[in-house]
């Protein structure tokens, strides 16, 4: 069972360090295209997307280091008690850690939605220029 706890982390390992990278090309778009005159903001939430990403990412992958190595130590009984995750066991700022990061992937999921309206709903302007033509491909590929 503690093998499967410790595999599980490490799974969630590389769905943050996914979710950072994606963060990053997101900066790094938003960035590059933030003095595109468009429509839509896309460039703008590509940057606020990406930003609240890193953060997100970045504590939870504090906290899931921290989890693990406080696994590996625990007694057996402790460590199988029901109703526990990864970092109920945490303290201090690893705990906080851990609660900013959960918290602001409800703010991730907003910012999608926020996203998926400006890419698919908000309408275009007719003389779109190829730089935001360019944007909003961009912002779809981030969105799938």
């Amino acid at each position: 069972f503690r093998s499967q706890s410790l595999s599980s982390i490490s799974t969630k390992l590389v769905i943050l360090l996914s979710i950072l990278a994606l963060g990053v090309l997101e900066i790094c778009l938003g960035w590059h295209y933030f003095g595109a005159v468009c429509t839509r903001p896309l460039a703008t939430w590509l940057c606020i997307d990406g930003v609240t990403a890193g953060i997100s990412e970045s504590l939870g992958l504090v906290a899931l280091r921290k989890a693990k190595s406080v696994m590996e130590l625990l007694d057996l009984r402790e460590f199988l008690e029901q109703g526990r995750s990864e970092t109920d066991h945490l303290d201090g700022n690893y705990r906080l850690a851990a609660q900013i990061s959960d918290g602001t992937d409800i703010l991730l999921v907003l910012l999608f939605l926020l996203g998926g309206y400006w890419y698919w709903y908000s309408p275009a302007s007719a003389e779109a220029s190829d730089q935001c033509a360019s944007l909003q491909a961009w912002a779809g590929r981030v969105l799938l």
